[in-house]
């Protein structure tokens, strides 16, 4: 079961990073309303967020005091927290996402060390900058947001911002790879 789920995580944090390196590269003045409200979009952000928490409840239970210790609680709480803030939240997209991000950085580390991926210390430190990227968003949410408005405005940030976009989706893609032959 973990290498269906580590495949699936590598396949969506690719995906992530791909989506943002195509979105930074394309940002202009012409779509920058569209990219502005994907970070609000509440209904992709219920989509994100669902598997994200549903990916910490094996995390949580180690760690989670008493009560919440009970599996059925955390699975409840994992499909009805990300229910009551598609309501609540502002930037859920945004937030959702950073939240992924940073699951998946952890899981990344864990998952190349474990299996002995080749490259573990180049992924790490590509893990832990993206993680920390997703602390960032999380924190301040608005910051995508505005992020896709300085791409718009400035091509070489823009530029900027696809690399490092593309080389983490290729570390995915890397991960992934090798990560599927090292697991067997």
């Amino acid at each position: 079961m973990e290498f269906y789920r580590f495949i699936f995580e590598m396949i969506c944090g690719g995906g992530i990073f791909a989506f943002l390196a195509v979105a930074y590269f394309t940002a202009s003045g012409k779509n920058i309303a569209k990219l502005e409200k994907f970070t609000r979009n509440r209904v992709i952000g219920l989509i994100v967020a669902l598997p994200a928490l549903a990916a910490c409840v094996p995390h949580a239970q180690i760690v989670a005091p008493g009560i919440l210790q009970n599996p059925v609680l955390l699975w409840a709480l994992a499909i009805a927290i990300p229910v009551l803030s598609y309501f609540y939240i502002d930037f859920y997209t945004a937030r959702a996402l950073s939240g992924a991000v940073i699951i998946l950085a952890y899981d990344i580390i864990h998952y190349a060390y474990d299996w002995q991926i080749p490259g573990a210390a180049v992924i790490t430190v590509a893990a832990w900058i993206f993680g920390f990227g997703g602390i960032w968003g999380s924190g301040k949410p608005s910051s995508l947001r505005d992020s896709f408005r300085l791409a718009a405005e400035k091509k070489l940030f823009a530029r900027i911002a696809a690399g490092v976009s593309a080389i983490i989706a290729a570390v995915f893609l890397w991960t992934l790879i090798s990560g599927s032959v090292c697991a067997r």
